[in-house]
């Protein structure tokens, strides 16, 4: 098991998912689903599973439909068992049953990789409004953009979102948990408002330890902690739910702002660092810095993205390409 999971695991705890199984694929599929969702119940996670045929079970076993449960005995058979088998072949009606049982996540697991948008690139993130933007999207051809069996999904996903659940996801059967417990994902989340589970933001003194982590797996040398402890109020970092994926310690000297960059050996998504950066460069603004001076303390690969040259940063070539420049003057915000 991975840092990664470790890392949302405990902020499952306890909690409810309800976890739709699409119709197509499942009886090839069924034995990976399984142990996923066999690791989540060992998470301490609560798993519902809606099933969109009767044939998937075997003659003897009992069998009920959601629209032959009543919501409140649906509550309170959830307490004392977990393994009810429900069938539900309606998405609206597994955004239903979610909204019962105050579900933290309702899932549609399905044979593609998620939602993807019209160039046919995948989604990895969409707010509620934006959903709902892209359901009004036409093709070249005038034809809707989402169509049949996703384009329910979505509009059940609206509807969630508008009641108790707090996110959606559209996900691959075979990658449950990499679309759950890792920062970027591998299907679509939808949520009610984008930034609504992850931040840059000053670090608190609540965040040392998280931030020790982070940083003793670099190059910085020196006392981390007693660093750490004594200049908190210089730290910014990056969070995602309760899980820190990067953070900086950023210094002002002669109009610059030097700053030592730290981000998760594991993590490959170049949206950890934008954002951390964007935060960082608006901070500098903020206090009448001149320039920013990062170092990459943890030689990461991600700094080579052309994103970063398209936003204004300079490579310091003596530095090993590690250092990168952005000068306001030349670079207005």
């Amino acid at each position: 098991m991975n840092r990664e999971i470790l890392a949302y695991a405990t902020t499952h705890i306890g909690k409810i998912f309800v976890i739709k199984l699409d119709r197509n694929g499942i009886p090839q599929t069924q034995s990976a689903v399984y142990q996923d969702i066999q690791l989540l119940r060992g998470l301490g996670v609560k798993v519902v599973i809606c099933y969109p045929e009767r044939r998937l079970f075997a003659p003897e076993c009992r069998v009920f439909d959601y629209k032959e449960v009543a919501p409140n005995k649906l509550r309170i058979a959830f307490r004392t068992r977990h393994d009810i088998p429900l069938v539900i072949c309606n998405d609206r009606e597994t955004a239903q049953l979610a909204n019962t049982l105050h579900a933290r996540k309702l899932i549609y697991l399905v044979d593609s990789v998620g939602v993807l948008d019209e160039n046919g690139n995948l989604i990895r993130q969409i707010s509620k409004l934006q959903s709902v933007d892209l359901l009004e999207k036409k093709k070249v051809d005038q034809k809707e953009l989402v169509t049949g069996t996703m384009r329910d999904k979505i509009l059940a996903a609206i509807w969630a979102l508008d009641h108790q659940v707090e996110r959606v996801h559209i996900a691959a059967k075979e990658s449950l948990i990499d679309e759950l417990f890792s920062c970027s994902g591998s299907g679509t989340m939808i949520c009610a408002q984008m930034g609504s589970y992850n931040q840059s933001r000053e670090a608190r003194p609540s965040d040392i330890a998280k931030i020790n982590t982070l940083i003793k797996r670099s190059d910085f040398e020196g006392n981390l902690l007693k660093i750490i402890e004594s200049s908190i109020s210089s730290f910014v970092v990056f969070e995602v739910d309760i899980a820190l994926y990067g953070c900086a310690l950023c210094v002002i000297k002669d109009n610059a702002m030097h700053v030592d960059f730290f981000v998760a050996n594991d993590i490959q998504n170049f949206d950890v660092v934008s954002e951390l950066l964007l935060y960082i460069l608006s901070k500098a603004k903020n206090c009448g810095c001149t320039k920013v001076i990062i170092t990459d303390r943890n030689q990461l690969s991600l700094f080579c993205h052309p994103m970063i040259y398209q936003a204004g940063f300079c490579n310091n070539k003596a530095d090993k390409s590690r250092s990168w420049t952005f000068d306001f003057p030349t670079n207005p915000l």
